[in-house]
């Protein structure tokens, strides 16, 4: 990754949110029942658990994410200019990561905690939480322009002792995001989507 500002960083994060949100809206919306529900396979993910998953994973970071910033705006330190991966954040957003080619890097199994809650949603209970969620996290990237993100660290979910700094989180969080409203798309370009 060439090297970055902390505030060039948050706004290229987003940046991507945005159109995130934007890809979720077009796509997804419309979709019926049928359409947001339907696997390529019994194993595979519909549209509708990709995007709960999403919504999962929000759900529990929203918190310790709201206690950091306060803790950071309370504390008035000074802020580096650029933004430096930490070596655990790297490894976890390469984890994440699409490729150059778009493409999924590493197949990784979710943590039980973290799978989908069903298998069969209505489009609107899912939808309106992840764009409510995108728009907190908008926020939140809003919010860490007056902290230096190199400084301050938050636990990973699957191994609260492992403690990412505050941009390698934000990296972290969007980018998994991405991965999975890719997945999401792949499932509707499908041969047999139903139609």
């Amino acid at each position: 990754m060439k090297k970055k500002t902390q505030k060039e960083l948050l706004q290229e994060l987003d940046r991507l949110m945005r159109r995130l949100s934007e890809i979720v809206e077009r796509d997804f919306a419309s979709l019926s029942p049928q359409q947001f529900n339907w696997k390529p396979s019994p194993k595979s993910w519909s549209i509708g658990e990709c995007l709960d998953h999403l919504n999962i994973i929000s759900a529990y970071y929203v918190g310790p994410l709201e206690q950091l910033l306060k803790k950071g705006r309370k504390a008035k330190k000074p802020k580096a200019e650029y933004y430096k991966a930490g070596i655990f954040g790297r490894r976890f957003v390469q984890s994440v990561q699409l490729n150059e080619d778009n493409q999924l890097g590493l197949k990784m199994k979710s943590p039980k905690a973290y799978q989908p809650s069903q298998s069969q949603y209505v489009p609107a209970s899912i939808i309106q939480p992840y764009l409510a969620y995108q728009e907190q996290f908008r926020d939140f990237l809003a919010d860490a322009q007056a902290l230096d993100i190199n400084r301050y660290k938050l636990g990973i979910a699957i191994l609260p002792l492992i403690k990412l700094r505050l941009g390698d989180m934000l990296r972290f969080l969007i980018y998994h995001n991405e991965r999975h409203i890719v997945q999401a798309q792949r499932v509707q370009h499908q041969a047999a989507f139903p139609h």
